[in-house]
């Protein structure tokens, strides 16, 4: 995890429950937060993670069965490709804020 995303792995159970249920998900990293084993910048990174598609394995197999006798492609295209652009989103919050720190610091 904080290769990927800057994260400790404690929040590696929250991440994979927020893939079946944002919910879920949320509530387990707010238990994370209180619990203080991630920090306020580390909360806002995985909740960009988390914001960006919520419960994503959940809402694209149940959505996406409408769509997929008519995909040109193989069904896990478009999954492969929110997971990329989650990653992404999760590593511009992640800059964005390892930036603004160092502004901060700085002052």
């Amino acid at each position: 995890m904080r290769p990927l995303f800057g994260l400790p792995g404690s929040t590696g159970l929250a991440l994979v429950s927020s893939l079946n249920s944002s919910d879920a998900g949320s509530a387990m990293t707010r238990d994370l937060y209180d619990k203080k084993f991630i920090s306020d910048n580390e909360r806002s990174i995985f909740v960009a993670f988390q914001f960006s598609a919520g419960s994503t394995v959940s809402n694209y197999l149940s959505t996406g069965t409408v769509i997929f006798p008519f995909l040109s492609m193989s069904i896990m295209t478009p999954l492969v490709v929110i997971f990329l652009y989650k990653i992404v989103g999760t590593n511009i919050m992640r800059l964005y804020l390892n930036t603004i720190t160092k502004k901060n610091q700085e002052n």
